[in-house]
């Protein structure tokens, strides 16, 4: 996976999540976020409440995916 996207983008995107994710350590995978990037917007349903999507901009030079810790992403956004 390879994609650029403005920093400040990104940052709300996380902003967004940060909210929502499971801050406690009894299910960690609920603490990550995926990131997919895609060459084209694809529309999926899903029962509400379930999860949350957004997209975004984004210049893709490979799609692919990935999850990540939400905290740490963050933490490496604000700071670099």
């Amino acid at each position: 996976m390879q994609f650029s996207i403005a920093k400040d983008t990104f940052l709300k995107a996380l902003q967004k999540v940060q909210g929502i994710i499971e801050t406690r350590k009894t299910m960690p995978i609920l603490s990550n976020v995926l990131i997919e990037a895609r060459r084209e917007n694809r529309h999926n349903r899903h029962r509400p409440g379930s999860r949350y999507e957004s997209s975004y901009e984004a210049s893709v030079k490979e799609e692919g995916k990935i999850t990540v810790s939400a905290k740490n992403c963050m933490n490496h956004q604000r700071t670099s």
